[in-house]
């Protein structure tokens, strides 16, 4: 393989990681992107060459996944059914009757306060796990009908539940399988197919771009710009500047307003010890956006992976969260060989590009990253079919 191929994932997580920077850069200046630098990313690159000297094999295996193909699909379905159950509406239709940005920030909201915590966990594997993986499986393998049904599966998953990372955790894998397989013109077709659940997105959930109220913010739309432009402004603006953004809050708040939690963020620590757990994910929301605090509202300011170590055990945490991740960085490589390198290539490019913007610990858990693992592991080692 050439040197980009054997190297994919960090070259990949270094492009997403300079934009990181220069968002943070933008936000505070230089002096915190010098101490990333040099207590996470110097380390990773260290750590990461250090450890490709070693030769480490996964186990091969004799289980088919192909049979089982049909009944995962029927799960999936089955699966987003049971939530719209549970839920008793369509959380994206209500946001529509909505003309005041408060209420649709609170029917957001609901889908989670409402929805059973395993019932949240089953959804999330399912959409930034298995319905990735079937995705490409079903296209790669011609199950003309089986794909059709996940695609549509897959556009009700990324309009209902209102988030516009559900369009990218469930396609983007997709579009990279067909880059890496250079089926050109299915990338183009599935790249217009996702801009537009996008701007369906941010036109849908942004009142104020449907003729209603921003009451949230004291902000306001210039009503000379076309929605077109709003919507494309806003989506760049998530995408290059608000992960770093993040970034410089955390830095500002931890540890001159927040102290270092030293483990009390993680619920196992906390039950052993008895210390009280605390979630600076949430616990820094009313700090980063006092406006919207001041309404009533509540939600989640996530920060880029290496920020939960940091505010755990402050540069000492960035050092470890290098290690972690180039343990990591091992593991994807050696899934990466083979017959089916592409499709590991496909599933695991997209989310750890997502640890600009949430923790290694939830991308593993909470994302489903365990089970993008043992998939892609059932295709690729199978050591009938590989070669």
């Amino acid at each position: 393989m050439s040197f980009l191929h054997r190297h994919l994932y960090i070259i990949a997580y270094s492009g997403m990681f300079l934009l990181l920077m220069v968002g943070l850069f933008v936000h505070s200046g230089f002096t915190n992107v010098k101490t990333t630098f040099i207590y996470f990313y110097l380390p990773l690159v260290l750590l990461y060459v250090l450890l490709n000297r070693m030769h480490f094999h996964i186990p091969k295996h004799a289980f088919n996944i192909e049979p089982v193909i049909p009944y995962l699909a029927g799960y999936s379905v089955i699966l987003t059914g049971i939530h719209f159950i549970v839920l008793q509406k369509i959380p994206l239709w209500d946001a529509l009757l909505e003309s005041q940005q408060t209420a649709v920030h609170a029917t957001r909201l609901e889908i989670a306060t409402q929805t059973p915590l395993l019932l949240t966990y089953l959804q999330n594997w399912n959409i930034r796990a298995l319905v990735p993986f079937l995705l490409i499986f079903s296209y790669g393998n011609k199950l003309r009908k089986t794909f059709i049904l996940l695609v549509a599966i897959g556009i009700v998953l990324s309009l209902a539940f209102m988030q516009k990372a559900n369009v990218l955790w469930i396609f983007a894998p997709l579009l990279l399988y067909f880059m890496f397989s250079k089926k050109w013109v299915s990338l183009c077709v599935g790249s217009l197919g996702v801009l537009a659940l996008l701007f369906v997105l941010v036109w849908s959930t942004n009142a104020a771009l449907r003729g209603g109220t921003n009451d949230a913010s004291a902000v306001e739309f210039d009503s000379n710009t076309s929605t077109n432009t709003l919507i494309s402004q806003s989506l760049a603006r998530r995408i290059f500047l608000v992960p770093g953004h993040m970034v410089g809050e955390w830095y500002r708040i931890i540890p001159s307003e927040k102290p270092f939690l030293y483990g009390r963020d993680f619920n196992l620590y906390c039950k052993l010890t008895g210390k009280s757990h605390e979630d600076y994910s949430k616990t820094l929301y009313p700090l980063i956006y006092p406006d919207y605090a001041a309404r009533g509202l509540t939600g989640t300011v996530n920060a880029a992976h290496f920020m939960r170590s940091y505010a755990n055990f402050g540069q000492l945490g960035l050092v470890i969260a290098a290690a972690l991740l180039s343990i990591l960085f091992l593991l994807l490589n050696a899934l990466s060989l083979g017959k089916y390198k592409i499709i590991a290539w496909s599933l695991f490019t997209f989310p750890l590009l997502m640890l600009t913007s949430g923790s290694l610990m939830t991308l593993m858990i909470s994302s489903g990253g365990w089970l993008i693992l043992a998939l892609v592991w059932l295709q690729v080692a199978n050591k009938n079919l590989t070669t």
